[in-house]
């Protein structure tokens, strides 16, 4: 017989996920929710869309009475575990509450387990989050410790301690309720009947004492007395004592036996019924508002003095009932003011609150918001119900004016060559401009609230978030540079956003107004400038490299031919009366080429000098270090060098590079000295802000600025010719100081000298 050919129906299994009966959801490495089961969508009361592709920290807040504790880093921490060790992790118990339809957080118990899902490598994809709603079984557990707890004090003799005072030995036993509820010194029990006096409040203890007496001369058995009682830590509770006095044959007392239960907290309580009907009552007086309070047993509604402010009506012209209040209410909404407030009041609710036109005494209407809280006696019967209407007419216009201002610049958005967007205060996006739906491909539903993070490049997602965090904490103006996609093709463009905050008279920030700026042009500018400067450097590099090789290659060459020239001076004979000229002549020469050649070593050097040990440097030291250095020009000319370093002793510099400028500087100073006079350097130094002014000023030739100024620091630029040079030294000197972020200036007059400024960028402090 021929088998059946059995067909394997296809599986959905995203479909066969959704379905599953547990609360799942399927968490990236960087916690965004990528899948989520139906059951746990309608155990949280969140929709996929919200859920799917969000942060989950984001997409479930937390709840603000449960802020400080913890509770968010616990489960990230958690999750994290897995992410770094790939292993499960198990919240036993958590609590975290959850946002319901009506916008109220509600308290839910959780059992959290985390497990990791791994490829064929072990390298982690994604984390299965189960979640098991625990309230239930939670708050059961709680109910059940509290009621054992209350029946374990019911149990003590009338809800406190037990004592037995035996007048005759004037001894006194407590019950070891007595330990728990006031304290016992070192452990132990008093059994004297004078503890119970000391711990009595100095206050009370004449007329607990008087009663205690007038009882039992009147031969009465029991007797109830409220005092102060001393607990171990100093402070005192409210006590309720109640006794009953045994005597003998012959009507003398012999013990008594009472029990004394803890009325702090009724005690308590009724101080702060007392404090907050005082306050009631001051409110009532002091503001603005108009407060009433409703007797709901006979109809009758006392009002404060507000309502004759408010409404323009005098004492005589207002009647305390309810239906004098409903007159008032305007038509149109009376209906709807009345079934709903009664509505509260018949079916045991609390609290209410109604917005409606109520008529002034000139006949005008004022917009009213309205709030009322019932009260219930002991029988859970409404008998009485308190509450304050406001006048919220202003308000309203304000609103009103507020609506038409948004209206008119979303039309002004609308109009800019730009897409522009606007943001309540705490960041949440409510508004976007018809150029971003274009741009995108998508509308408000998709981008609105955190929305616009799906169309942002991922690699600048979490830098953009954290930005606009911090702006929305922070209140500062938020600028970033990020990458969106396009519908068209889609590719990614880049974009500047800014967004400023919009602030009330009271500073507070009402809304954030935002534009992108498409710098795509801009960007890709920035990157064939890159491009150009990088090729720059290496066409530096190339430079340096040459001036270096062909300098040291040429200075063996050099050395030999200066050996040749010698040995030819020392042995040849010459007949030519110039002979010596020329010999000295070619000596020069060689000299200048292998200073020329040092000079430009050194240039090579200086271009290479940007990462440099900078250090704290002794002017005066280093000064004296270089007229040792030039010490035969100092001899040889009569040169006399002054330093006055009080302004600033110390140059946060390289010692190397200071050292340098100062030689060239000095060496020059006397090179091109006036030969007339003596030569003359000064050396100065003052601090001048974040810069040392270093002056270096002689008495010398001086330079014409006006026919130089644009080839003072050019290589290879000689101002006089009558001395040997390279003129390299004025541009070793600059290319230094700006190396270290300094800059030099010169002012110089033809035969009176010079003078160099040059300014040394110190450390901040």
């Amino acid at each position: 017989m021929e088998q059946p050919t059995i067909t394997q129906p296809a599986v959905d299994f995203g479909q066969l996920f959704q379905s599953l009966p547990g609360l799942y959801l399927v968490l990236s490495p960087d916690l965004c929710v990528t899948a989520v089961t139906d059951s746990y969508l309608q155990a949280t009361h969140s929709s996929r869309d919200r859920v799917v592709g969000q942060y989950l920290f984001d997409v479930f807040p937390e709840s603000p009475t449960l802020k400080g504790l913890g509770l968010p880093d616990a489960i990230r921490n958690s999750l994290l575990h897995v992410v770094k060790h790939k292993q499960p992790h198990l919240i036993p118990s958590l609590r975290y509450d959850i946002l319901n339809k009506a916008g109220k957080y509600e308290e839910h118990h959780w059992r959290l387990n985390s497990i990791p899902i791994l490829n064929s490598t072990g390298e982690l994809q994604q984390i299965l989050h189960e979640v098991r709603d625990i309230t239930a079984q939670t708050l059961h557990e709680q109910e059940a410790h509290e009621a054992q707890y209350s029946l374990r004090i019911l149990s003590e003799a009338a809800g406190g301690t037990i004592w037995d005072c035996d007048l005759k030995q004037g001894t006194i036993t407590w019950s070891e309720s007595f330990r728990e509820l006031f304290g016992a010194q070192n452990g132990q029990l008093e059994q004297e009947t004078q503890a119970w006096t000391e711990r009595t409040h100095p206050d009370d203890e004449e007329r607990v004492r008087s009663l205690f007496k007038k009882a039992m001369a009147a031969k009465e058995k029991a007797f109830a007395l409220e005092f102060r009682f001393r607990r171990l830590d100093g402070s005192y509770a409210d006590v309720l004592s109640n006794g009953y006095i045994v005597y003998d044959a012959a009507g003398d007392p012999l013990r008594v036996i009472g029990s004394a239960v803890d009325i702090s907290k009724h005690k308590a309580r009724e101080r702060q019924l007392a404090e907050a009907n005082e306050r009631f009552q001051r409110i009532a007086l002091a503001t603005n508002d108009v407060v009433w309070d409703w007797n709901l047993e006979d109809n009758m509604i006392w009002w404060n003095e507000g309502y004759k402010t408010l409404f323009g009506y005098e004492e005589s012209e207002i009647d305390p009932t309810v239906a004098s209040w409903l007159n008032f209410v305007h038509p149109e909404d009376l209906q709807q003011i009345e079934s709903s407030i009664y509505a509260v009041i018949h079916n045991g609710g609390e609290l209410w609150e109604g917005t409606y036109r109520f008529r002034c005494a000139d006949g005008s209407y004022k917009l009213i918001l309205d709030k009322g809280f019932v009260i219930h006696n002991s029988k859970g019967a409404a008998t009485r119900m308190v509450g304050a209407m406001v006048d919220i007419t202003e308000k309203q216009r304000i609103e009103q004016e507020l609506a038409a201002t948004m209206n008119r610049l979303q039309q002004v958005l609308e109009s800019l060559p730009l897409l522009t967007w606007t943001a309540t205060p705490d960041g949440l996006v409510d508004y976007y401009n018809q150029r971003w739906y274009s741009f995108t491909g998508a509308n408000l539903d998709k981008m609105k609230d955190w929305g616009w993070q799906r169309f942002i490049h991922p690699d600048d997602l979490e830098r953009t978030t954290a930005q606009w965090h911090h702006c929305i904490a922070t209140g500062e103006d938020f600028m970033s540079e990020n990458r969106w996609r396009s519908a068209q093709d889609g590719t990614y463009r880049w974009f500047l956003a800014r967004a400023v905050p919009l602030r009330d008279a009271d500073n507070r920030i009402r809304m954030w107004v935002g534009s992108h700026t498409d710098i795509e042009d801009h960007k890709k500018a920035e990157e064939e400038l890159m491009e150009k400067n990088l090729e720059l450097e290496r066409i530096n590099r190339d430079l340096d490299s040459f001036v270096y090789t062909a300098s040291h290659d040429l200075k063996l060459p050099i050395v030999n031919m200066a050996r040749i020239f010698e040995e030819l001076v020392q042995n040849a004979a010459f007949s030519d009366p110039d002979a010596p000229k020329l010999i000295e002549l070619f000596n020069r020469s060689l000299q200048q080429l292998h200073n020329t050649i040092h000079d430009l070593t050194e240039v090579v050097k200086v271009q290479k000098t940007k990462h440099r040990n900078l250090e704290e440097v002794n002017l005066a030291e280093l000064t004296e270090d270089v007229k040792v250095s030039i010490q035969d020009m100092l001899q040889d000319t009569g040169a006399q060098i002054h330093t006055d370093f009080s302004g600033a002793p110390t140059l946060h510099f390289t010692r190397a590079s200071l050292k340098s400028i100062l030689f060239n500087l000095l060496s020059n100073a006397i090179k091109y000295r006036d030969f007339q006079r003596v030569p003359e350097v000064w050396l100065r130094s003052v601090q001048k802000g974040r810069f040392v002014e270093l002056q270096v000023q002689d008495n010398g030739l001086g330079i014409d600025i006006n026919k130089h100024e644009n080839k003072l620091f050019q290589m290879f630029k000689r101002f006089h010719s009558h001395v040997q040079g390279s003129g390299l030294g004025l541009y070793i000197v600059n290319r230094l100081m700006a190396n270290h972020g300094g800059y030099i200036n010169i002012e110089s007059k033809l035969n009176e000298g010079t003078t160099f400024y040059l300014y040394f960028k110190q450390k901040k402090a």
